[in-house]
């Protein structure tokens, strides 16, 4: 009977020690995965593909709902080259108090002012250079309705994939926006 009980004990040993093993392998799978996805969750979160944070404030909300009360628009870029754009009483818009502005142009360009929206944020990594690129070769858009300035917003070039427009937004109640968004129509 002594044999039985060497067996015996062998076997449960063998069992135990496999089950350590399992249990160590389960261990170690779980916390592959754990740092797999903590990497994938920080290269989402660097590239702006994770939106970290509403976007519904107030410097993000470029639309204007009611373009029929745009009365002004004024369009400036680095070089110094400027245009003014005003509504007449008969509804038509002039470009420099000297020549008439083709309706359906300017049709396009309200319609882009109510249609913009945010498509994400700029990415942390990129905002700098972001910044610094609107500030240097940006085009400045001052939009005044009723006769106000309603809407200041600082345009950039197009994102790498061209599908969006790096922006940044002021408001005279507010200010100017510290974060540039990439938008879209």
């Amino acid at each position: 009977f002594q044999w039985i009980n060497i067996i015996f004990i062998r076997c449960k040993f063998n069992f135990w020690l496999f089950g350590y093993i399992y249990l160590c392998f389960n261990f170690m799978f779980l916390l592959f995965v754990l740092i797999v996805l903590t990497g994938v969750a920080w290269l989402l979160y660097e590239t702006g593909m994770l939106d970290r944070t509403s976007t519904t404030t107030p410097l993000s909300d470029f639309a204007i709902k009611d373009t029929s009360s745009v009365d002004q628009i004024f369009i400036a870029d680095q070089d110094g080259n400027t245009a003014l754009l005003v509504r007449q009483e008969d509804q038509t818009w002039r470009v420099n108090d000297k020549y008439r502005a083709t309706d359906y142009k300017v049709q396009n360009l309200l319609n882009g002012f109510k249609n913009i929206a945010v498509k994400a944020q700029v990415p942390t990594a990129t905002k700098p250079g972001v910044i610094s690129m609107i500030a240097g070769r940006g085009r400045k858009v001052e939009i005044y309705q009723n006769g106000q300035l309603s809407k200041t917003w600082l345009i950039g070039t197009c994102t790498p994939d061209h599908f969006g427009t790096y922006m940044v937004l002021e408001t005279p109640e507010a200010g100017r926006s510290s974060e540039p968004f990439i938008m879209r129509m």
